[in-house]
């Protein structure tokens, strides 16, 4: 089954399950709410893939998940909440051809920021991306072993999330999409990502967003008030 014939049953599917309600069946989103057609995918050398917590996947949450995915062509997001016995993510981490490491901060990350990532220039770079409440990342990890055992890194955050419609735990806490994008400039930065600008779509797709669902808050408040 090619990439098509598999948005056209998840459309059907979709159309199904809510008929009087036109839903994007890449973000999920419905098509009203839909900003897919502002984000031109670019490619890059690294390879991510996001593993999202199922909370992440349901159609009703207001994630940067998928919106980074959507964005990002060498990209896959993985569902799940145990990743130990998962095929794809034991495929990738026991690939010999494969640098494989975690993004997550921790007292034995490597934050990249402060040094130099050293990378195998005969292999192809993975990074896995948690897309998930902290919590839950946690609970993620103590899961999944196998992923506990990667290398990890981190960065220096050097700006408060912008993800105004969502309150972080933590000041250094960013969403999803701003953690891949601070990840690629610390990647561009050593040289090891060599895309140009095209990253920057990641905050503005953030920002649209965030716009239009205070621009959605406020018109609900308006139409109540004329109630």
């Amino acid at each position: 089954m090619n990439k098509s014939e598999y948005l056209a049953i998840k459309a059907a599917r979709l159309k199904a399950q809510e008929p009087t309600r036109s839903m994007c069946v890449e973000c999920l989103r419905p098509e009203r709410a839909c900003l897919c057609h502002t984000i031109t995918p670019f490619s890059t050398q690294v390879h991510f893939r996001i593993l999202m917590h199922p909370l992440e996947a349901k159609r009703d949450q207001v994630g940067t998940g998928r919106m980074t995915n959507r964005a990002l062509q060498n990209c896959r997001i993985i569902k799940g909440v145990s990743f130990e016995h998962n095929e794809e993510v034991n495929a990738i981490i026991k690939d010999p051809t494969n640098q494989v490491l975690l993004l997550y901060p921790s007292s034995d990350s490597l934050n990249i920021s402060e040094n130099q990532l050293g990378t195998e220039k005969s292999k192809r770079l993975f990074i896995f991306i948690i897309d998930s409440t902290w919590a839950c990342s946690n609970k993620m990890l103590r899961l999944s072993p196998n992923l506990l055992a990667l290398p990890k890194i981190s960065f220096t955050p050097n700006y408060l999330s912008r993800f105004d419609i969502k309150t972080q735990p933590k000041k250094y806490c960013l969403s999803t999409i701003e953690s891949v994008y601070r990840l690629i400039q610390e990647l561009k930065r050593q040289n090891i990502e060599t895309i140009e600008n095209e990253h920057e779509i990641l905050p503005k797709s953030l920002e649209r967003m965030v716009n239009f669902q205070l621009a959605c808050a406020k018109e609900r408040r308006l139409n109540e008030a004329l109630q």
